[in-house]
């Protein structure tokens, strides 16, 4: 591993092919990336400065440490050690987990202040954004990264350690998360820890020795000393040597055998085929018999009810309520056709009578609110698969899809993210809602 310093004062450490021997989840090929030599809470991002942060006075050095993997959330590289809050499954999109940094594999001890963190995103879909801050403080306002083509992504970030030196990581929509870390801050005079130290250079020569102080006086008891007298000015320290050269990287750790692969279970075998049968001659057609009489016409059967259960809503917003926070419902103030499907009017919630699938069309028309999303959400839950992102801060946002209720269900639409968005206002429509019974 190659060490130097960046004009920008970031460390850089240069990795061809790195495999820690801590714990089986080290059985991973990383690259290093760059990060500050040193750091305080106000370097960070908005929202992520804790209450500890208010006993740091300075800048905190890094400890580097050789890049290694903190958690792998992927299901195929379970078997390398990552599981419970390090891995499998993915993050679910609205969710948040908590990750116990110095409880994984990568040997980081406790009380530490910061992380030096490289997150990558395998998204499901597109993913509006990942944040992550310190655990037990609230959730800040910004992004760590972002992935709207459902692309992989990563980014380079430092993160305050929070309650037992976790880390909360948030996602808007599910995603396999992926966490390398290469180094932490720490207290200059804290908790006595210290990163690893490279191979020391020459000893400069020894300064001149300060004079000694006359000796403390000696106790009444043989077993208690006396108090220390006062120490005499410290001599003058020597000029440092240079440092010595960096020691070769050790060789890589042995990869474990790849085990056998189970056999595959012989085919049955095929039966030839007979050979067919010559065909016969064929017989002389017999005369046509006489038609007969055609039978009275059937009655008319009763014709079908068609849809008798829908209903349509719609919402004509006022300043005071065109605008929708993140996680609150969208108000409709009026009511279209109405049949079995019970709404009053002002109010957020749509109620069905009866059990069966039903097709719902849902959207809003917004004048700001880019990184919004709307979903349905079923008694007050989400349904994952009507959330729409709002990509334009100016524009509609629509859905449409089949869901099967069952009598007395309420269902509303919601803004199913933090950033909250603005309807039109009236006469323009700002958002409406219709449900029709199938079957």
């Amino acid at each position: 591993m190659l060490i130097r310093i960046a004009r920008n004062g970031a460390l850089l450490v240069a990795v061809s092919a790195i495999l820690s021997p801590v714990g089986l989840a080290q059985q991973v090929e990383l690259r290093n990336w760059p990060t500050p030599l040193y750091w305080s809470p106000e370097e960070g991002p908005a929202g992520m400065k804790t209450d500890r942060g208010a006993a740091i006075s300075g800048q905190l050095p890094l400890v580097a440490v050789t890049p290694c993997r903190v958690m792998d959330t992927r299901p195929e590289y379970a078997g390398l050690g990552f599981s419970g809050a390090f891995g499998a499954p993915a993050i679910a999109g609205g969710q948040k987990r908590d990750v116990p940094v110095p409880l994984g594999n990568c040997g980081i001890p406790g009380g530490v202040r910061a992380y030096s963190l490289n997150i990558t995103v395998v998204p499901h879909g597109p993913l509006q954004y990942l944040t992550a801050w310190p655990a037990g403080a609230a959730q800040p306002n910004v992004s760590t990264l972002n992935s709207f083509e459902g692309k992989i992504v990563a980014n380079a970030a430092i993160v305050p350690t929070g309650s037992g030196g976790a880390i909360s990581i948030f996602v808007t929509n599910t995603t396999d998360v992926i966490v390398d870390i290469n180094g932490y801050y720490v207290d200059l005079s804290g908790n006595g820890i210290v990163g690893p130290t490279g191979p020391a250079g020459p000893v400069g020569p020894q300064g001149t020795t300060g004079a000694t102080g006359p000796a403390g006086p000696t106790g009444a008891a043989s077993t208690v000393p006396g108090p220390t007298g006062p120490t005499g000015p410290a001599g003058a320290t020597g000029t440092a040597g240079p440092a010595g050269p960096t020691g070769a990287t050790g060789p890589a750790g042995v990869a474990g055998a790849t085990g056998p692969t189970g056999p595959t279970g012989a085919a049955g075998v095929v039966g030839p085929t007979g050979p067919t049968g010559a065909t016969g001659p064929a017989g002389v057609t017999g005369a046509t018999g006489p038609t007969g009489p055609t039978g009275p016409t059937g009655p008319t059967g009763p014709t079908g009810p068609g849809i008798t259960t829908f209903g349509y809503v719609y919402q004509l917003a006022t300043i005071a309520s065109a605008t929708v926070v993140g996680g609150a419902d969208v108000p409709f103030s009026n009511n279209g056709p109405l049949s079995s499907v019970f709404h009053t009017a002002g109010t957020t919630t749509v109620t069905v009578p009866s059990s069966g699938a039903y097709e719902v069309l849902y959207g809003v028309s917004i004048t700001a609110g880019i990184g919004s999303a709307i979903a349905v959400a079923v008694n007050g839950v989400v349904n994952p698969s009507t959330n729409r992102s709002t990509l334009v801060a100016v524009g509609e946002n629509s859905g449409r899809t089949m869901l099967t209720l069952a009598a007395g269900d309420v269902i509303t639409l919601r803004n199913n993210s933090a950033v909250p968005f603005t309807m039109d206002l009236a006469p323009g429509v700002g958002g409406q809602l219709t449900v029709k019974l199938l079957n």
